[in-house]
């Protein structure tokens, strides 16, 4: 299954939650600012992998950039490369939480997620993003175009007044 082409933004719970996926390709989709929750969720973490993360753009605020949920560490169930990530306070955000109720689990560092395999060729940087209410847009000098990023316009997407 692909998704691809999404801003999901300004939501309480993950922008991308998953649970029992399979193989997954997950691109050029901005994740924003989830209230409560990582950027991206995986709920179970099973022996194969569940999405495979290239070209996004993963903004903060959030607890994290990856959040697992019942099983430990998911970094070998995760493929992500290629992303830009970016957390406005511009510190370096936990690569791989857990929700409160796991005090079995160890989150992992940025670097630990790095050394798990993870994000080799992201860009850590500001993309330079112009948001307006119903689109955002990422200026020809902004980093997010070293990624593979496919920008496109989504101020025709979303509600809209009855015609």
């Amino acid at each position: 299954m692909l998704i691809a082409g999404n801003w999901v933004h300004d939501i309480q719970g993950s922008p991308l939650r998953m649970h029992y996926a399979r193989e997954l390709a997950v691109r050029d989709n901005v994740f924003a600012r989830s209230a409560q929750e990582g950027l991206v969720g995986l709920g179970k973490a099973e022996g194969h992998v569940a999405a495979s993360l290239v070209g996004n753009v993963l903004l903060g605020p959030a607890t994290c950039v990856f959040e697992g949920g019942y099983a430990g560490d998911v970094s070998p169930c995760l493929r992500s490369d290629a992303n830009l990530v970016w957390f406005p306070d511009g510190t370096m955000p936990v690569g791989c939480g857990y929700p409160e109720y796991r005090k079995d689990a160890k989150p992992l560092s940025w670097d630990e997620w790095l050394v798990a395999g993870n994000d080799r060729r992201t860009v850590v940087a500001d993309p330079k993003a112009i948001e307006t209410d119903t689109d955002i847009v990422f200026p020809a000098d902004s980093p997010v175009h070293r990624t593979g990023f496919r920008p496109r316009s989504w101020a025709a997407c979303g509600p809209r007044d009855e015609a």
